[in-house]
């Protein structure tokens, strides 16, 4: 059967590193941006390694041992009359898309550490040490701060304030309705699935979950290309295949996400969706 972790040590171990994911991705993201590269560049390509962990994770652990009645191997899975729970997972996965299409514009208008307070899933680890990196001024000086805010690619002086706040609670709603979506198509409480139909394996879920997640920030990215929003400058296809500057930061954070959100629904699928936010919570209001 697939690669299931039951045992409480394990769930809690698999939770706490996707915390250590999901707080590091963030901060990347926030590095690049600061350094002026386009956030469509750095979402399309977070996008594809996103994708990528997913796919990882279903061929690997997902092919695992064999088939039983009650759980299926992911290639099994994918023939099987399951769609009302690959439904509710790709509701999830896009869900997740506008979580984080919000999330790259509501970082820059209330700093890393206010939007992940707010969201609660997202720690801030590795946010001040990239920081310091910026720039070549004094920290803390109003030289620096300027010299941050002409490299970064998102203007936020003078801009209001609520304009970030109203951005990342939409963020927080988004990404909550997104595992939602997921624990209805893991667990299948609403008894939508044929009986005799196994439910669907978290890998399983997870890669449809992905995949309308990727399909989504690919779309809408390549639009905010010739349509940008929030004074970003337009940029074009051609344009995003030559920037390799920073590609390397943006291809990991994307695997870090990837990971992240496989190890918190493997880690909630062992303990629950509702105890796993509770470990999730307040560790990242530590970070």
């Amino acid at each position: 059967m697939p690669v299931l972790v039951e045992d409480r040590g394990g769930t809690v171990a698999l939770l706490l590193v996707s915390l250590f994911f999901h707080g590091t991705w963030p901060a990347l993201i926030t590095l690049l941006e600061r350094r002026g590269r386009l956030p469509q560049h750095t979402y399309l390509d977070y996008s594809i390694t996103n994708l990528l962990a997913a796919v990882i994770m279903a061929l690997v652990l997902g092919q695992a041992g064999e088939s039983t009645n009650g759980t299926a191997k992911f290639f099994s899975q994918l023939a099987q009359d399951n769609w009302p729970s690959v439904l509710f997972a790709m509701a999830g996965g896009i869900a997740l898309g506008l979580a984080n299409l919000l999330l790259q514009y509501s970082i820059p208008f209330l700093g890393l550490s206010v939007a992940t307070v707010i969201l609660t899933c997202l720690g801030m680890v590795v946010a001040d040490p990239a920081e310091l990196e910026i720039s070549q001024a004094k920290v803390g000086t109003a030289e620096f701060i300027i010299q941050v805010e002409e490299r970064r690619s998102i203007k936020v002086f003078g801009s209001d304030k609520w304009l970030g706040i109203g951005l990342v609670f939409l963020t927080a709603v988004c990404a909550s309705l997104s595992f939602v979506g997921s624990n209805l198509g893991t667990n299948d409480q609403w008894h939508t699935l044929s009986n005799g139909t196994p439910h669907l394996v978290v890998y399983t879920v997870f890669f449809y979950f992905t995949v309308s997640c990727f399909v989504l920030e690919v779309c809408l990215n390549v639009w905010f290309l010739y349509q940008p929003r929030a004074g970003v400058p337009a940029s074009t296809i051609g344009a995003y295949t030559m920037d390799w500057k920073g590609r390397n930061w943006a291809l990991v954070a994307g695997l870090l996400c990837g990971f992240g959100n496989g190890l918190k629904l493997m880690g909630a699928q062992a303990a629950g969706y509702a105890a796993s936010d509770a470990v999730l919570v307040p560790f990242s209001a530590l970070n």
